[in-house]
Order: structure tokens, then C-alpha cells, then sequence
């Protein structure tokens, strides 16, 4: 029966694990027991000054368990699960021990002082900037990349994959190497996706001397000379050659050797020459990098995840065995495309490896996927400017009515997906752009106001100024911590700051150049992203559109981050140049020109320019459609839909009702006949009479012969004696928000349909 978690830790065995040694009472260790198929079954943390720990095991367990001694997991490192490939990363010691199913508490053999100094951590700062090398004006120049995921991998150590290669791979790898040695200095002759690094040697610092082998260990200083500084270039076909042609350099790198190193590396010894190879490494390394077998056999254990900063940085800490020499790191790289993370920089470990990485150094890993782009800054447009562009994307400001237009004024000229005379309605959303330098010089808020100057009639009318207080937002983008790009908004106002608000002000920041953190991303929105404000014209008089209808004056006023309103021009400090739009929207991919403010959309007081002003004429009122029946005489078609004649001489009477309040709509008439189309239309704006029908407040009607409705529709087609009908009407409202004609406020005539037929057909 199995045993339950309270019985296993009853059961639990003592070891008592001297040192070789004084490893000092701060030495932490980790005890790992593992089972025959290598599966981690418990651990357990004690103190080398105490000497002793307990392991949870039962007798099932014991049995077979492999004990295991090294240091803890590092403090803050990335989690990893435990395996025996991580024992032998950790340096961590094997020992021997018998289980005897009568003993609980067993004496173990000192650990050798040769492991458990490996056993301390130490912290590594890693750093590095992503770029992309782009030639811009005939030069190359390494533009950041942000937003990048970069993947730091801690490779295995050479010396310890030396030790534990079989037999044959030794000789095989000597075999190989001996040849390579053999040859002058040279570039690494592979084609690599990214970084072919150099590999440059002076022989005069080859020394077998345990004093100068353990210095090469240290590559940070002299491996300068003797090793590689992978750094991303583009690829290179195939090709060795010598890096210098003076007769030192020239000679190989074998013949430069002592004669005991070279005698070690030849011998037909097995120890002797995996031990030559181990002493060796800082000469064979760059070697190494050629042979393809070899590398299968390393492992590259992640240790961190970094992401880009805004420009393409990257900056964290590691954790490493202190004794021996520093990390070997490689570094991978993904960039979201598509809203999916891809590999975009994954270069062969064996060429690309910061061997005996410099704590604190700075990589520069270069990405010429074209894929990828660059943090490429926004220029500046220094100045105070202050552009009106527009309502919406489809209308410009030089679409909109101005003074001279009279009554007109406030309507549209052209443009928005309407035709001209058209209202506004619904929420409209002033397009403004707000030069660079004006939170630099003290202007930080602004604020849209409203009022009615005018009633539908174009009567003159007295109304106070009302703040709009619709939240207005950004949205910016950023990598969160689980790596998912995520939008999020940026409320710019009303401004909460006590300072702001206490008097009601509703003011509203003007977007800073930077969001708290990524970046912005207009196209989550088109219409929250660019709108200033919103104007939300269908809540006037209560949500009354007849009472609410009428033409509004629009104001944009400056402030400072006290709330106090600032001018334009002061004819002093101040000297905002508020410009508009030249020409029809949207504006597309076309460049768009800009003219100063006209004097009557400026508002001026005691001589200063104090604010920019805009009228527009507003009306949501819904369209009317009605479809009447349609009459010979006074008679109307019968229950069954049909309409008797005498003679095809008869009039028809055809009338239908299509109408708003103030005119602002079009309407579309349409007689079908059979499967044939249309034989009677009219089309055009409400309000006056067109096409033969007259017009009278919004009723249409017109007379017609039954001849006419009955008549060929084509030139070898033949007229009707009987004929069924169907009538349709749409009257569509003017009215837009900048963006789209407001549709809602369309309206359709209940579909009639009627057949006219011979009196005659009555007594049949």
C-alpha cells in the first residue's frame, strides 16, 4: 500500500555529509536525490557547518536513489527543472552510499574540496543593445530595434564536455583539429547568417604553464588576442583567409606551440590527449567552431528573457558558479510579427558564443532580418504650431462654410461621403495637430467649448459657453510581462489633477511625446486616437433634436499646467501660430498644405489672440417616408391588390411623402413592373418639386395614364394590358459626423405593390 506524505517523512534518512577541507559556516548546499531513470525525487537545503540533512524518502525510493550534493537554485534565477544534465552544470558531487533497509542514518565520505568550491554564486550583469544595420544617405548605421525578445543561454563548458566525450570522438576531434592547427590565422570560413567573427592569434601567448592556461581561462583580456568577439555582420560565402602576411603570423598556430604541447596533442596516449585538449582549450576553440559534429553534443540552458527598451537596450543579471571562469553566453533573438513572436536572429551556437562573457560588457547583436524594423524617431517639427484640420477624416476645415455664406454657414461645401448643404450631427471629433514645442513652453492642456449662436431658422440666439467633457484617450502599445502585446489607453482628459479640476475647468492634456511606457498606436482607433474632442451634438436640448438643431460655435482654447488660460498672441511671450488645412478631405496619401487662420476664426480679446473658433450647423432630425396608395379617380386598389381601368387613357394617381424638417435629406422613388425593372423613378433633395411630381411640405404626387405604366419598356418589347407593381422609397438624411453620413437617421416607405388590369376583367 502506498504510503501516505506524513508516514514518508517519518521515514525519512539522516546523511552526515563532511567537507574536505573548510568550506565556512555560510557554504549553503542543496542534497538531490534522484531515481534510476534519472527523475528528481526529493531535495532538501542544509548548512556545510552543520554537516548534516535529512531526505524524505521511502524504503521504495532508497533503494535505488542517487545522491547528489551542490549548490541551491540561484536567488531570482529563471526556474529550470532539475535533471542530471543540471547536476553536472552545477559541478555537483556523486556520492557513494549503500541502502540498508535496517539503517537510517548513514555516514557519507567527505565532499571533495575540488566540488564544492564551484558551489558559490555570483551575480553577472548582462548588457546589450539590438540594432539593424541600414544604410541611410550612402553610410550604414546601426538603428536600434525595440520591443525585441532577446533569449540569453548559458553554454556548456568546453573543458567539461572534453572530459566526458567517448574514446573515439577524442581521437576524432584531435584527428581534426591537428590539420586546422596546421594552417595560418584565419576568418572563419562558414557562411553564417549573422555574425562571422574574427578569429585572430598571436602564438607568442601560447604557454602550456598552468599559469597561463589558468589566464587564458579568463578570456576577457587575453583572449582578446587568442579568441573570438563574435559581432553580427552580414553573411560571407566560404572562404579562408589569412589575416595577416608577415612570416611570424603566417607560420601555424601548431608549430608556434612548446614541444611538450605539441608531443601531448600528437600522442598515441588517450589521457594524455584529452588532458592536452583540456589545457588547450584557448587555442582550440576558435577551431572548434568548424566542426559540425561537435556541436551537437553541447547544450545552451536559457537563463534569461530580456525585452528591448525604446531604444533597442537590454540590461539584466544572471547568476554563475564563481570559481572557474565567467558564463559562456549565446543570444537569440524574437521580434513580434504579426501579432506572433518569431525567431528573427538564431545564429549557430558554436561561431557565436560570448566565450568567458565580460560581466557588465556591452553585446551588440545586429538583426538584418528585413522583417524587423527600427525604432525610427518621429522627427521633430519644432515650433509652436497649432493646426485645425479638420471634423473627422472626410471633412476638411475649408469644407465647412464660413461667414460668407450667410445662412449657409456651418454646412458642408463638399466632401464626407455627402453632397454639399449638408448638416452635421451625431459625434463630431475635431482633428488637431499640436506642435512639438508647446508643452516645452509651458502649454499643456487645451479645451474644446461650445455654444448656440443661431437656431434652425438662422435666428440669432444668447447661450453661455459648455466645456466638452468626453473623455478623450490614446492608446499606446507595450510587451507585458507574459509577452503579449497588449493597447492600452491613455486617458488625456478631462484631467484629473486636483490642480485642474477643483473649479470644473475639464481641460485636456495635450498628448505627450512619449506615453508612459512602448509606444503610441494611432490605428487601434481611428476615432479615438485623433479626435481632440467630441462633440456630441444628439445630447443637445436633452437629446431634443428638433430643440437641439440649429448652428453651434465651437471653441479651442490654451492652457498652462496651473489651468491658467494662455493666448495665442500676446504680442510678448507668447506667439502660438494656429494654421488650417488646405484642401478637400480625406486627404490620403497626398501632402496637405496649411494657411493661417482666417481673422474670423480667431477670438480676440483686449487685442490678444485668445482662442480659435468654428461654426457648424447641426440637425439630427430623422427623416419622414410614407408610401400612399396609389388611385384611379378615387378609387384605390381593391383588397387583393388590384386596380381596374376603362381605358388606358385613365390617370393614375401616384403619390408618397418624403420629407425633413429643414430639407436636409434626399429621397429615391421607384415603380417596378413584373420581372422587367423599373417603369416609373424620381430622385433628388426633399423640399421642392421635381421630375413631374409636385411637392407640397414633403407630400410628392403626380398623374400618369395607365398607358404610360402599361407601355413597352423596350424597342421590340410589347406593351401590358394587366401588370402587377411594386413601389419603393428611401429618404436618406444629409446629415454627417465628419466620418459617415448618419444613416440612422434614414428612412424607408412601407413597400406597396398593386396590378392594374382591364374593367373588363371583372365579369370574367
Amino acid at each position: 500500500m502506498a504510503q501516505d506524505k506524513s508516514s514518508r517523512k517519518e521515514k525519512g534518512f539522516l546523511f552526515n555529509v563532511p567537507f574536505e577541507g573548510d568550506p565556512g559556516k555560510e557554504l549553503e548546499v542543496m542534497a538531490y536525490a534522484f531515481d534510476r531513470r534519472g527523475r528528481l525525487l526529493t531535495s532538501s537545503r542544509f548548512n556545510a557547518a552543520k554537516g548534516q540533512v535529512v531526505l524524505n524518502l521511502d524504503d521504495q525510493e532508497a533503494r535505488h536513489a542517487r545522491l547528489f550534493f551542490g549548490p541551491p537554485p540561484q536567488e531570482g534565477g529563471k526556474s529550470e527543472k532539475i535533471t542530471l544534465k543540471t547536476m553536472a552544470r552545477l559541478e555537483a558531487h556523486e556520492a557513494l552510499w549503500q541502502y540498508d533497509p535496517k539503517q537510517r542514518q548513514y555516514e557519507l565520505l567527505p565532499i571533495p574540496d575540488l566540488h564544492w568550491r564551484w558551489w558559490i554564486w555570483c551575480r553577472c550583469r548582462v548588457r546589450g543593445q539590438v540594432v539593424r544595420p541600414v544604410e541611410i544617405h550612402g553610410a550604414t548605421q546601426n538603428m536600434p530595434v525595440c520591443h525585441a525578445r532577446v533569449h540569453i543561454c548559458e553554454v556548456d563548458r568546453i573543458p567539461r564536455i572534453i572530459v566526458t566525450l567517448p574514446d573515439r570522438d577524442i581521437w576524432r576531434l584531435r584527428d581534426e583539429l591537428i590539420p586546422l592547427l596546421e594552417r595560418p590565422p584565419f576568418r572563419d570560413p562558414r557562411p553564417i547568417p549573422d555574425p562571422p567573427p574574427y578569429f585572430r592569434f598571436d602564438p607568442g601567448v601560447i604557454d602550456p604553464s598552468p599559469e597561463k592556461i589558468a589566464a587564458m581561462h579568463h578570456f576577457a583580456a587575453p583572449l582578446e588576442k587568442v579568441a573570438l568577439n563574435p559581432q553580427p555582420l552580414p553573411p560571407k560565402e566560404m572562404r579562408l583567409t589569412a589575416v595577416s602576411t608577415s612570416t611570424n603570423l603566417a607560420a601555424s598556430a601548431l608549430n608556434q606551440l612548446p614541444l611538450v604541447t605539441r608531443a601531448n596533442l600528437t600522442s598515441n596516449s588517450l589521457p594524455i590527449v584529452r588532458q592536452a585538449l583540456i589545457d588547450n582549450v584557448a587555442l582550440i576553440l576558435p577551431y572548434l567552431c568548424l566542426l559540425d559534429w561537435f556541436w551537437t553534443i553541447i547544450r545552451c540552458d536559457e537563463v534569461a528573457v530580456v525585452v528591448t527598451d525604446e531604444h533597442g537596450r537590454f540590461d539584466t543579471n544572471i547568476w554563475y558558479l564563481c570559481f572557474g571562469d565567467h558564463p559562456d553566453l549565446y543570444f537569440w533573438v524574437e521580434y513580434a510579427i504579426g501579432g506572433v513572436w518569431t525567431t528573427v536572429y538564431h545564429p549557430p551556437v558554436r561561431c557565436n558564443t560570448y566565450w568567458n562573457y565580460a560581466c557588465g560588457s556591452e553585446v551588440t547583436i545586429r538583426i538584418t532580418d528585413p522583417r524587423v524594423p527600427w525604432c525610427d524617431p518621429t522627427p521633430r517639427v519644432p515650433g509652436n504650431h497649432l493646426a485645425i484640420l479638420g471634423i473627422g477624416e472626410n471633412i476638411g476645415f475649408e469644407q465647412i462654410e464660413g461667414p460668407l455664406a450667410g445662412a449657409q454657414r456651418g454646412l458642408t461645401i463638399s466632401g464626407g461621403g455627402t453632397i454639399a448643404g449638408s448638416p452635421f450631427g451625431g459625434v463630431l471629433e475635431p482633428r488637431v495637430y499640436f506642435g512639438e514645442d508647446l508643452i516645452g513652453n509651458g502649454i499643456t492642456h487645451y479645451r474644446w467649448s461650445y455654444r448656440k449662436v443661431a437656431d434652425s431658422g438662422n435666428t440669432a440666439v444668447s447661450d453661455t459657453w459648455h466645456a466638452m467633457d468626453r473623455q478623450v484617450v490614446r492608446h499606446y502599445a507595450y510587451v507585458a510581462p507574459d509577452g503579449h502585446l497588449k493597447f492600452k489607453p491613455y486617458t488625456l482628459g478631462p484631467d484629473t489633477d486636483p490642480a485642474l479640476t477643483v473649479t470644473g475647468l475639464n481641460l485636456f492634456q495635450i498628448q505627450p511625446e512619449d506615453p508612459p511606457t512602448g509606444s503610441w498606436t494611432p490605428q487601434v482607433s481611428a476615432h479615438e486616437n485623433t479626435a481632440s474632442a467630441h462633440f456630441e451634438t444628439h445630447l443637445l436640448a436633452g437629446g431634443d433634436a428638433f430643440q437641439g438643431a440649429g448652428k453651434y460655435e465651437m471653441k479651442l482654447e490654451l492652457f498652462n499646467n496651473a489651468g491658467v488660460r494662455i493666448p495665442f498672441q500676446d504680442g510678448a511671450i507668447t506667439n502660438v501660430q494656429p494654421v488650417v488645412a488646405v484642401g478637400s478631405a480625406p486627404f490620403g496619401t497626398s501632402e496637405v498644405d496649411t494657411d493661417p487662420a482666417p481673422a474670423a476664426n480667431l477670438i480676440v480679446e483686449s487685442g490678444k489672440v485668445v482662442a480659435f473658433r468654428l461654426i457648424v450647423h447641426v440637425d439630427n432630425i430623422p427623416c419622414e417616408a410614407q408610401m400612399h396608395p396609389v388611385k384611379i379617380g378615387l378609387n384605390e386598389a381593391n383588397p387583393c391588390g388590384f386596380l381596374n381601368y376603362a381605358t388606358t387613357a385613365d390617370l393614375v394617381t401616384i403619390s408618397f411623402k418624403a420629407r425633413h424638417e429643414h430639407d436636409f435629406a434626399t429621397f429615391g422613388f421607384n415603380i417596378n413592373r413584373g420581372s422587367v425593372g423599373s417603369v416609373e423613378s424620381v430622385s433628388g433633395q426633399v423640399g421642392s418639386s421635381i421630375g413631374g411630381y409636385s411637392e407640397v411640405d414633403g407630400e410628392y404626387g403626380r398623374n400618369v395614364t395607365a398607358a404610360y405604366l402599361l407601355r413597352a419598356l423596350t424597342p421590340d418589347g410589347d406593351s401590358c394590358v394587366r401588370a402587377a407593381f411594386a413601389e419603393t422609397l428611401s429618404v436618406d438624411a444629409m446629415a454627417t459626423n465628419g466620418w459617415d453620413r448618419l444613416s440612422y437617421l434614414d428612412r424607408d416607405g412601407s413597400p406597396l405593390a398593386f396590378a392594374l388590369a382591364p374593367v373588363s376583367d371583372l365579369g370574367a
